[in-house]
C-alpha cells in the first residue's frame, strides 16, 4: 500500500502517490525552500513577498502549500515558523490532490515512525 508520504530520490522528485511524481525543481521558490529545509531562504522569501498569501497558495498539480513541502521532508523548523506566521490556521486544512491536509501527513508519518 503507498502513503501519501513522501520518498524523495535521487532525482530529486517526489512520489507522492502510486501515479504522482513531482520534481522538486519545479516548485515555486518558497515551496521548494521550505520542502528543503532553508530556514533562512524560507524566511527571506517570507519577508519579500505577501507572507500569508504565500502560505496558503498551492502549487503544482498535486496542490501541495508550503506546509505540506516542509512535512513531506520533515523540516520541523520551517514547520514551526509557517505555523507562527499562520497563527494556526489557513493552510492546515488545505487539501492535497489527494485530499490530504498537512495534518493528515504529520499523522501518518508518526504512525511509520
Amino acid at each position: 500500500m503507498f502513503t501519501p508520504l513522501a520518498t524523495a530520490k535521487s532525482d530529486e522528485s517526489l512520489a507522492l502517490n502510486e501515479s504522482l511524481r513531482i520534481k522538486i525543481n519545479t516548485l515555486p521558490d518558497l515551496h521548494r525552500a521550505a520542502y528543503k529545509g532553508k530556514l533562512d531562504k524560507f524566511t527571506s522569501l517570507l519577508t519579500k513577498k505577501n507572507s500569508l498569501t504565500q502560505l496558503q497558495t498551492s502549487e503544482s498539480q498535486a496542490k501541495l502549500t508550503p506546509l505540506h513541502c516542509a512535512i513531506l521532508s520533515h523540516q520541523v523548523e520551517v514547520i514551526k515558523v509557517i505555523l507562527q506566521k499562520m497563527k494556526v490556521g489557513g493552510s492546515l486544512d488545505a487539501k492535497d490532490q489527494d485530499a490530504n491536509t498537512p495534518l493528515t501527513m504529520v499523522n501518518d508519518t508518526m504512525a511509520e515512525s
